[in-house]
């Protein structure tokens, strides 16, 4: 039987060892279903086999290997290896869990092939080589557009925080905190000063929270200023700006016990406000939050808890990842869904950890920071 007939007859089977290794991609693949680990695994079996049964010149064979086949936009409209290419970037594959799809794909169909045929003709060898072509080729195919929809991301991504966001953002800012300090202003537009303000902050906090996504996609660290700090203090600094920022929250500090350690006392601060923002959003509606400090001469622990429903449970391998809500009540314009990424982040570059729990009584987010962390050498 020739590959591809082979291909079209055995498609089932296939798919099914798809959808083992899929789910050994973890955890990209936790809580999926099988028609989304699939995707579009038959449409792109369907089309290497077409493919195989075209005829196809020397030179047109050595422009396939060589990856020189020039692009066609209309090809590229309905190209199932580009749709898979998408998917799986915005289901939280990285490039090389992606690219070991294929890989498995290939030795899947080659083992179920060659299991059932009899001794190798010259024939059977040349459609295996056709059968790699292919293979190779929707493979460079989906890269090309991953690594294209990655990098047109991160270069809107840098544009926005360069010069059109950033610097209007401190202007709004500024002109507001400046009408404030005029005492003949009434209360009605104190109060609209005052809300501009609010606004303008927490627009900062997530472009920083941008900004720091940005670097470390790129392999770069969190820079770290660690000095003597008091945990406790900025604790109750973050607790009311949350307050004032989100409009019926209640946030309870259970202990207020000074906790004294060698932190960034920006990053920290930044680490409590997207812990305790995540926890007012996600949360029952005017729930209560509440913030825990405890600790040892060795390490602090902070503990930040809401009441509401728990993490689905097809979020929870992927929490920490970007671009990861953990519920369906969010606030589109307060969140983009990395507050939990940068926390870790954050927690990280302390030298700590951080887990969490979540049940329908709940969800707990719980931190452990090194008492003492050095200096960062420059790098």
């Amino acid at each position: 039987m020739d590959l591809a007939d082979f291909i079209d007859q055995n498609r089932a089977e296939i798919l099914q060892a798809w959808d083992a290794y899929a789910r050994t991609v973890l955890p990209a693949t936790d809580g999926f279903t099988a028609v989304q680990l699939r995707d579009d695994a038959d449409a792109l079996l369907a089309a290497i086999a077409v493919d195989m049964r075209t005829s196809q010149s020397a030179a047109e064979q050595k422009a396939k290997s060589e990856g020189k086949r020039p692009y066609s936009a209309a090809r590229a409209r309905t190209n199932p290896a580009h749709s898979h290419a998408g998917d799986r970037l915005h289901q939280g594959f990285d490039l090389d869990q992606m690219i070991s799809e294929y890989r498995a794909l290939r030795a899947s169909v080659i083992r179920l092939w060659t299991s059932r045929m009899g001794e190798a003709d010259r024939g059977a060898l040349d459609q295996l080589t056709r059968f790699n072509e292919a293979i190779d080729e929707a493979l460079a195919d989906s890269v090309e557009r991953y690594t294209a929809e990655v990098d047109r991301a991160r270069e809107l991504l840098l544009g926005a925080l360069g010069h059109d966001l950033r610097n209007p953002l401190g202007a709004v800012l500024l002109s507001a905190t400046y009408l404030l300090r005029d005492e003949a202003l009434d209360a009605a537009a104190r109060g609209a000063a005052q809300r501009i303000v609010s606004s303008a902050r927490r627009m900062s906090r997530l472009v920083d929270d941008l900004l720091d996504f940005t670097r470390t996609r790129l392999g770069q660290p969190l820079p770290l200023a660690v000095e003597p700090m008091s945990l406790a203090a900025v604790c109750e600094e973050v607790v009311r700006e949350v307050e004032t920022t989100h409009r019926g929250a209640v946030v309870q500090v259970l202990s207020k016990e000074d906790r004294q350690g060698t932190w960034d006392r920006g990053r920290v601060a930044q680490l409590l406000s997207n812990l305790v923002g995540n926890a007012v959003e996600h949360g029952a509606a005017f729930g209560p939050v509440s913030v825990e400090l405890s600790g040892d001469a060795q390490e602090a622990r902070i503990v930040v808890r809401n009441s509401g429903p728990p993490i689905p449970e097809s979020l929870r391998a992927r929490i920490f990842q970007p671009m990861v809500h953990g519920s369906d009540r969010v606030r589109a314009a307060s969140s983009v869904g990395l507050g939990l990424y940068i926390a870790r982040q954050i927690v990280d570059a302390h030298g700590g950890d951080i887990s969490f729990e979540s049940t329908p009584a709940g969800t707990s987010f719980a931190v452990r920071l090194p008492r003492h962390r050095r200096q960062q050498e420059p790098s």
